[in-house]
């Protein structure tokens, strides 16, 4: 049998045309893309302040779902990252806070104290060091001092664990 036998118009198109649709449903998808991540960035907004109105198991699955839909949403990360450190897995609560927060420990209060609660729990004792110093130095609030002052002592660091306490305890 010859090749040009074994290869005949027919068996052409077959191959052509679902090559044809999936060419061109490709670029359907790829040019929908920066919509269907703004809508999803969008509706995860809306269920943080749907979170942020509600109480309970409510308010935590909306929480869960928009750091589902956007797992950059570093409010969302942290309600999530508390459940994590509460069911006692303080790996998990990590994982969701460094992807929510890639390369610092967050912007806001509650997210740097899980971090660093997070990170003592994993025994990555140098690394909560780092990020307590970070803290002591740009904080006033009394628990996240408190908690910079935890992570000297584990860290046997017993000056700065004085000086943090200090801070914390003054009035």
């Amino acid at each position: 049998m010859s090749s040009s036998q074994r290869f005949k118009p027919i068996h052409l198109k077959l191959w052509i045309i679902p090559s044809v649709v999936v060419v061109l449903n490709a670029g359907l998808l790829a040019s929908a893309w920066p919509a269907v991540t703004s809508w999803a960035h969008h509706r995860a907004d809306e269920l943080v302040r749907a979170g942020q109105r509600q109480q309970g198991s409510e308010a935590e699955l909306n929480f869960k779902l928009a750091q589902v839909l956007d797992p950059r949403n570093e409010l969302a990360a942290s309600v999530v990252a508390a459940s994590r450190l509460a069911e006692g897995k303080p790996g998990a609560a990590l994982k969701v806070l460094d992807y929510a927060t890639p390369g610092h420990i967050g912007t806001l209060a509650v997210t740097q104290t899980l971090y660093i609660q997070a990170l003592l729990e994993t025994d990555q004792i140098t690394l909560a060091l780092t990020n307590a110093d970070s803290l002591a130095a740009h904080s006033q609030d009394q628990t996240q001092l408190r908690l910079a002052a935890l992570a000297y002592g584990v860290g046997e660091q017993p000056d700065r664990f004085t000086a943090a306490l200090r801070s914390a305890l003054a009035p």
